[in-house]
Order: structure tokens, then C-alpha cells, then sequence
């Protein structure tokens, strides 16, 4: 299906739409919703009650990165006097995208718990998360990117919270991918809310002037590297150049390739970085013929051809193909730029597999947090697919929940439906991988650009983290 765009850029998060001059984005959490999200979110130690509908509303800051425009949680219709009720502290994000959805939710939610005193407090950092934690006055429950949740879990900051979704029954309820993520020793430590997933996106125009098949895309491996080299023109002035495909500007990360000749990053029996194996020198190697063919990233950025892709693919179509997160196609339909576009899976060498991954944010239940029935009814009250419905709707999130995304993905188009339809054996990121992905672009960069052999760049990178991680995790 084509699809095709016109419109004014509003207020959504670009972050997963704009990747970083090498290697794409370190890491993109969830990168859940149409334009991504910060790789941490976490909330400040101040509290602020949400009052009743005729009082003022309580602002909140949220961990996704601000588009300068700030939005506030509104009060909740039925809360109850101040001292009549269990006071519930809850830390939610606020600015950005995400907003919508609390504006809805959070007073859907009071009033449906009379008993409870709904409190809302900003998030800020993960210091001042700790910092809570550690003093004993934390929230009953934090909106957390779900990637960063073991990490913590191992801490003992979080706690388990599989007794408190019995009703709901996880492994039924969500994207098998959304609970491994948040999953450590067999204990889960956060209720996934939120998923993201990644493909292939081409200019349907250009790749018809080219003699291109324009409707399935590129099907193999050998048909990404010939769009590419048929769709490049390079002659002429530099900043009117265009590429076919560029691997380090996309959304699929360093991690997707790796995952997309078959290789992997951590070995979860041993638990331990994998950064050198056989299949990422191979990703790497492959990364780097482009940067020999076409240019190093640091140079085509001097010519204007950016990480971001809105720019780059949209607005001024310097990129013909790009991998990318779904939610790219709301950001398009919102963008400056009249674009013909459509998508696909993204090929796979021989001996390579499927790289798409998800990501997205969970509700997780600080150490010391209290009044765990009401973390119950929380849990509960998001799961059920009415709440997850309305918070894609107002959000563009795509449920975790299996049952809500059912129904919400019959009202997405294509490309949309064949990026979704591989959400249930997507890859999901491990533990540490904030950490782990900050190597992994040092090594691209030092590849791409040509200064160090991909193996060496990549032996150096596990040596780093082999000591981070057992500093870390004591393994």
C-alpha cells in the first residue's frame, strides 16, 4: 500500500526519528511510541496531589525528550477529600506525547478508586529516583523504560510484582518480548504498557523512476545492496546527492544489525557482553562497505545528509531507504513534506534472521513502595483493553497488551500491519544495554569513519565490557 503525506510538523518526539552520525542511536527505548523516547525515565522525588476538577492541574515533566512544550496531568474528576483516602503516589511522564494519554487516564482511574488519593509527581532523573529509594520515600509506582528495569531490579531498587498481576496472568496478557525484557531470574519486575517495532520504509516515487519494484520493496539481501547502488546518484553538486540506503541512519541500531546477520550481543546462560562475535564483525564489515562506497557519515553530514529522517528521508529525500520504528509513518503524516512512501521487512543475509526489535516503557514498584493493593488495582486498570485502546489512541503507543493491539491494529495501514505483525518475535534489548550500546557506537564510529579494523575496534569494546559488567553485576 502507498501511502502518501502532507501536512505541518506538530508536537511529536523525534527522537527515534533522528539518529545519531554513526551507527544510528545508541538506544532508543522504547522508542515505543511515534517518535521515541528517552533512554531513561524516571521521577523526582516531589509529589504533587492531583486535585479535584475545579482545582488546578498538577504539571509533571516526563523523562521523554521535551519538544519545549509542557503539559500538564489533569486533576482527577472524583478524588477524594485529602485525609479520607490511602494516598497512592504515582510517576508519570508528562510532556511530550505522552501527555494525552494521562490527561485521559489518570482521572478514569481515580474514579474508578474512590478509596484511593491519587498523587502525580515529575519525573527527572535516575539520581534523584535513587536518592528516593534509598531515604524510604519512594512511589508506589514509576513509569520506567522497560530496558532499564533489570538493571535496577539487580539493585534490589525494584521489586517483583508477578504476586500482583495473578489476575491479570502475564504470559497471557502481553507480547511475550514486553515481559522477557522486564523479566530477571524468573521474577518479573515491571508490568510492560507500551511497545514499539521497527522496518524498512521506502520513497515510492524514486524507486519507480529507478525501474524499481516499488510495491514489494527489496525482498533479499542482494536486492538491499542493488536498490541501494541504483537509487545513489552522486554526481553533480554535493548537497543534492542522493543515497539508496545508508545503514547508520535509521532506528534499527547497531543492535538490529547485529541481530540481522544472526549474531548477538549478550549470551544470557553465561551473562556476559558477546561484542565480538563471528556474525558482528560480519555487520560491522558490512556497515563499513558502505562507508568505503558512499562516504563515512562524518562526511555526507558535511553534505547535509543527517540522522535526522525526517529531513533526510522526508522533507528533502536525500535518503530513498531507511530502517526505521514504525511510528515513523505518524511523523510523516504530520511532516512538512509531500511524500509517496511504503515498508516492509527488512532483508536478512544467508545464516542472518529477522533484526527487528521492541522497546518500550513498563510500570515498575520502587523498593520500600507501599500499599501494594492498590499497585494491584493499577496494574489491572492499565492492562484491561478499554485503558490501553484509549492510551494508543491519544498516544500513538502501541499496546503491549495482546487483546488491545489486536483490535487497534485494524485501524493502522500499511506499513504499519507488517511492522506489527512481527512484534511477537521481535528481538527485546538485555540487561545493561545502555551501557553496552555506548561501546558498540564507539566501536561503529571508530570503524566508519575509518580509523580502527572492525575486529580490533570490537575486541577492545568487549574488553570494556567485561569489566563494566562485572563491576556492575558481580559476574
Amino acid at each position: 500500500m502507498l501511502v502518501k503525506t502532507r501536512g505541518s510538523i506538530g508536537r511529536r518526539r523525534l527522537l527515534c526519528l533522528s539518529a545519531s552520525a554513526i551507527g544510528g542511536l545508541a538506544l532508543l527505548t522504547a522508542c515505543g511510541g511515534p517518535g521515541g523516547t528517552a533512554a531513561a525515565t524516571v521521577a523526582s522525588p516531589t509529589t504533587a496531589t492531583v486535585a479535584p476538577a475545579t482545582a488546578a492541574t498538577t504539571t509533571v515533566q516526563s523523562g521523554a525528550p521535551s519538544t519545549g512544550a509542557t503539559a500538564s496531568v489533569p486533576a482527577a474528576a472524583t478524588a477524594p477529600p485529602a485525609g479520607s483516602a490511602t494516598a497512592f503516589s504515582v510517576f508519570l511522564p508528562s510532556t511530550g506525547a505522552l501527555v494525552a494519554g494521562w490527561k485521559l487516564l489518570v482521572p478514569q482511574f481515580q474514579a474508578a478508586n474512590p478509596g484511593l488519593n491519587v498523587q502525580v509527581s515529575p519525573t527527572v532523573d535516575v539520581t534523584k529516583l535513587q536518592t528516593v529509594i534509598a531515604a524510604g520515600t519512594p512511589p508506589d509506582v514509576t513509569h520506567f523504560d522497560r530496558y532499564l528495569v533489570v538493571s535496577w531490579a539487580v539493585k534490589s531498587l525494584f521489586q517483583p510484582v508477578g504476586d500482583l498481576l495473578r489476575a491479570v496472568d502475564p504470559a497471557k496478557t502481553f507480547l511475550a518480548p514486553a515481559v522477557k525484557e522486564a523479566t530477571y531470574q524468573g521474577k518479573l519486575y515491571a508490568m510492560p504498557q507500551d511497545t514499539g517495532i521497527r522496518g524498512l520504509f521506502w520513497n515510492v516515487s524514486q524507486l519507480q523512476q529507478a525501474g524499481l519494484d516499488a510495491k514489494k520493496g527489496p525482498q533479499s539481501w542482494d536486492d538491499l545492496d542493488h536498490y541501494a547502488q541504483v537509487l545513489t546518484q552522486q554526481g553533480g553538486d554535493p548537497s543534492t546527492q542522493r543515497f539508496g540506503f545508508l545503514p547508520w541512519i535509521s532506528n534499527w541500531s547497531n543492535i538490529g544489525w547485529i541481530w540481522t546477520f544472526g549474531g548477538d550481543y549478550f549470551d544470557d546462560k553465561a551473562f556476559k557482553p558477546t561484542i565480538n562475535r563471528a556474525e558482528n564483525v560480519q555487520a560491522y564489515d558490512w556497515m563499513l562497505g558502505y562507508a568505503k562506497r558512499y562516504g563515512t557519515p562524518d562526511a555526507l553530514a558535511k553534505q547535509g545528509v543527517t540522522g535526522n529522517l525526517l529531513q533526510t528521508f522526508g522533507q528533502n529525500a536525500r535518503l530513498s531507504m531507511v530502517a526505521a520504528h514504525w511510528g515513523l509513518t505518524a511523523d510523516l503524516a504530520a511532516s512538512a513534506s509531500s511524500l509517496q512512501y511504503s515498508g516492509g521487512v527488512v532483508p536478512h543475509p544467508s545464516g542472518g534472521q529477522n533484526g527487528t526489535w521492541q522497546g518500550g516503557f513498563s510500570f515498575a514498584r520502587p523498593a520500600g513502595g507501599k500499599h501494594p493493593e492498590a499497585v494491584q488495582q493499577l496494574y489491572q486498570f492499565l492492562a484491561e483493553t478499554p485503558t490501553q485502546v484509549t492510551y494508543y489512541q491519544a498516544t500513538h503507543q502501541l499496546p503491549a497488551a495482546l487483546a488491545a493491539l489486536d483490535q487497534v491494529k485494524q485501524t493502522i495501514q500499511s506499513p504499519g500491519q507488517i511492522f506489527i505483525a512481527q512484534l511477537p518475535t521481535a528481538h527485546w534489548r538485555w540487561p545493561y544495554t545502555d551501557v553496552m550500546n555506548t561501546a558498540l557506537n564507539t566501536a561503529a564510529n571508530d570503524v566508519l569513519s575509518l580509523k580502527t579494523p572492525t575486529q580490533q575496534a570490537l575486541d577492545a569494546a568487549q574488553q570494556t565490557l567485561l569489566a563494566q559488567y562485572a563491576d556492575y553485576w558481580g559476574k
